[in-house]
């Protein structure tokens, strides 16, 4: 009876199916809101991240990601302690038209703080990077932005462990749900 239920408790159990090592990150230099050069293999080194990309002009899931994402950062932030909070990075899939000074804009619209120091930086660079960047996580992008996939990609680095967040998952529209892959992806 007793490992009936010791059974029962482990196949209940929701597990986690990591990609590991996960993508392979070329060093790939970005700019940030603030317009300074970002090399992003050394952004990510060492830190447990969420990564999503987004364009400013959309109009559908990136803005929604967007408030998922920052609901999902206020969560960790109140049990997080400083050393142990992820970075959150969005990554422009239109840097012909998203440069730094409408990142901020778009930022503003969530009241986001941005830098390293708020644990939120986001990215825009020429084109050639941030497709390099956008196929290197495996992302699919058209000929217009609005093609993107729009997954959010969770990991660590460092830990060569990544899970990879589908939109259309229930997990994306839930920033417990994020919350729980960020914590567990700190382990």
């Amino acid at each position: 009876m007793i490992a009936l239920l010791v059974l029962s408790g482990i196949a209940s159990a929701k597990t986690r199916s990591w990609i590991s090592p996960g993508p392979a990150l070329p060093h790939i230099v970005l700019t940030d809101h603030d317009g300074n050069p970002v090399a992003f293999d050394r952004l990510v080194a060492g830190r447990v991240v969420a990564v999503n990309f987004f364009f400013t002009q959309c109009s559908s899931v990136c803005p929604a990601q967007t408030a998922i994402l920052r609901q999902t950062k206020e969560l960790i932030e109140k049990e997080a302690s400083a050393d142990r909070k992820p970075l959150f990075i969005s990554i422009s899939v239109d840097p012909r038209i998203d440069t730094p000074t409408r990142i901020r804009q778009y930022a503003e619209r969530f009241d986001l703080a941005l830098g390293e120091t708020h644990d939120w930086v986001m990215l825009t660079g020429a084109p050639e990077a941030t497709s390099t960047l956008i196929a290197a996580f495996d992302e699919t992008a058209g000929p217009t932005p609005g093609d993107h996939s729009g997954s959010i990609w969770i990991g660590s680095q460092s830990a060569g462990r990544w899970a990879r967040i589908p939109t259309s998952s229930a997990e994306a529209s839930s920033p417990a749900a994020l919350a729980s892959i960020l914590r567990e992806a700190a382990r």
